[in-house]
């Protein structure tokens, strides 16, 4: 490899370090993007769980520990939660992960593992829409254990 090459090459990566450490990324500077990836949590935990109660009352085991989709659709149907399918498929797909039409599970991913700001703008720019989502899901899946 030659010196120029090896300097281009180096100066490639060190652009690429110094933008995902970039402060314009930090967490607390941004409260929708907290509260966002807050809620997220908070949805994931309850899908996961329900995945779990799911299993457990077919007397089996769901030690994969991932939220699978088709899973957690047979858990909301047994147990009788209301909730559109469409929500579901907002929340966590893995199939929608285009920038158009991004699940909220891929732009988390998107967010933290990428660190671009067309991940940050879109939770700023639609974080109320995002969050009416996640609070839907909680909502209605909590009414079964109240």
């Amino acid at each position: 490899m030659s010196n120029k090459l090896d300097i281009k090459h180096f100066q490639k990566r060190s652009k690429a370090l110094n933008e995902a450490i970039n402060p314009k990324y930090k967490l607390s500077d941004s409260i929708p993007i907290v509260h966002f990836i807050d809620h997220f949590i908070d949805c994931e935990i309850v899908a996961l769980k329900l995945c779990v109660y799911y299993y457990s009352d077919k007397n089996k085991n769901y030690s994969d520990y991932k939220i699978k989709l088709n899973v957690l659709k047979s858990a909301i149907s047994h147990f009788g939660i209301i909730l559109d399918n469409g929500v579901i498929e907002k929340i966590f797909s893995t199939k929608l992960n285009t920038l158009k039409n991004m699940s909220l599970r891929s732009l988390r991913n998107g967010y933290l593992h990428n660190r671009t700001m067309s991940y940050s703008e879109d939770i700023i720019k639609n974080y109320t829409f995002y969050e009416k989502i996640m609070n839907t899901f909680l909502i209605e899946t909590k009414k079964i254990f109240n």
